[in-house]
């Protein structure tokens, strides 16, 4: 139960930090670190892990555009909110598809990596 909530603790850090960050262009905590020990504490098939998973792909994919994204070819992501569809089919594909307004915290991180990302693909 405590490493359970220590993921969910570690996630919820990384989206507050990475939406304080782009919203009000403050310093935030290291949200890469986050998402680095949302992983190392989650089990791999855990919602958490995945869109830990996606959210360090696409910031490592802004930061070096080049860089492959091979760990997210095995990645099911059937339970994850359609954003996260959408960003891996961007990483993985360079495609872009049509994505709905964001409705919590979590949908608004993903909604602006995958603009960031998108961004750069034009």
């Amino acid at each position: 139960m405590k490493k359970e909530n220590a993921c969910q603790l570690y996630f919820a850090a990384g989206v507050i930090s990475f939406n304080i960050y782009i919203l009000y262009k403050l310093p935030s905590i290291n949200f890469t670190h986050s998402f680095q020990k949302t992983q190392e504490l989650s089990p791999r098939d855990s919602s958490l892990y995945k869109m830990a998973t996606i959210a360090l792909a696409t910031l490592s994919k802004i930061e070096n555009p080049q860089q492959p994204t091979n760990n997210l070819d095995n990645l099911d992501i059937d339970d994850l909110p359609e954003i996260c569809k959408a960003l891996k089919i961007l990483i993985t594909k360079g495609e872009s598809t049509r994505v709905e307004e964001p409705k919590n915290d979590i949908e608004l991180m993903f909604h602006f990596l995958y603009q960031i990302l998108k961004s750069q693909f034009q």
